[in-house]
């Protein structure tokens, strides 16, 4: 999982095979050690709900809920370089989320 946080947007690349993953019903999570005591999470799951994205600040973890349905469309069709996108009501403010599928085959 690739992440790249830029103004008021967050996007996820995610492998074919991560993709398939979470529709199985895994999910897909990183964690980046900053210090001894502090850390930053990022993790992706499955709902069959609205996507949805939320901050939780005691575990300082960024998770991201997909729409299950959504991305299987997304695996069925040839994933496009536009991925699964997203607008997240921050209160004051919103921020684009996608999560997009690497076309790249390795």
């Amino acid at each position: 999982m690739y992440v790249r946080i830029q103004d008021k947007s967050i996007r996820y690349r995610i492998s074919r095979s991560e993709a398939k993953h979470l529709v199985d019903g895994g999910n897909i999570s990183q964690e980046l050690v900053l210090s001894s005591t502090h850390s930053l999470g990022y993790a992706i799951k499955m709902t069959n709900a609205h996507n949805s994205f939320d901050y939780d600040a005691q575990s300082n973890l960024f998770l991201v809920s997909i729409n299950r349905n959504e991305l299987i469309l997304e695996i069925e069709n040839r994933p496009s370089k536009k991925g699964i996108i997203f607008n997240q009501n921050t209160g004051s403010d919103s921020i684009s989320v996608s999560v997009e599928i690497d076309i790249k085959n390795k």
